[in-house]
């Protein structure tokens, strides 16, 4: 897998390592990107400008721009799912669970905009995918937003959390990270 949070392990002097360190770069750098352009509105040749790279350079580790959107939006997905079960696996109640899935991503964030770590991507646009494509990231998504339904009916049985629908409760939690690249 080409996750940026999870690279395979090899050796820091290998072409394999290189490649991936450059393809991780990129990654962060299309989603920056997308975050603040839109992933229709940026270019590879935008991403490959930023970068000081040629757009041919780009499609030595990606086939297509829709290769890109997807791969960066994977990245997203692994990093959201190891940070809910991560916070799922505390030993806390459900909403002390949900404050420090909310935390780490503000955290990788942070760090993301002071370059100290990749960017990773809204799934904003999920539905200018290929259908495979877009399937496969809705699936992982749904991987997601079970952990965090998970915790929130946790806090709602310990009477931490108000009794509301948790997929309602949900979507409110994660609309607020996803947009943190707008507001912040």
């Amino acid at each position: 897998m080409n996750s940026i949070i999870s690279p395979k392990l090899m050796s820091p002097f290998s072409k394999g390592h290189q490649h991936q360190r450059k393809f991780q770069s990129i990654l962060s750098e299309a989603a920056g990107l997308f975050n603040w352009q839109g992933s229709r509105a940026t270019t590879l040749a935008d991403i490959a400008g930023s970068m000081q790279l040629t757009k041919t350079c780009v499609y030595y580790y990606v086939k297509t721009k829709e290769d890109l959107i997807y791969q960066c939006y994977v990245s997203s997905c692994d990093m959201w799912l190891a940070q809910a079960q991560q916070a799922n696996a505390l030993e806390a109640n459900g909403l002390e669970k949900i404050v420090s899935m909310v935390r780490r991503h503000f955290d990788k964030y942070v760090k993301a905009l002071n370059g100290e770590a990749p960017h990773f991507a809204m799934l904003t646009e999920v539905s200018s995918l290929d259908d495979a494509h877009a399937a496969d990231i809705k699936a992982r998504w749904a991987e997601i937003f079970s952990l965090c339904e998970e915790m929130v009916k946790q806090g709602i049985e310990e009477g931490v959390i108000e009794e509301l629908d948790p997929a309602v409760i949900c979507s409110g939690i994660f609309a607020i990270p996803q947009w943190f690249p707008v507001w912040l």
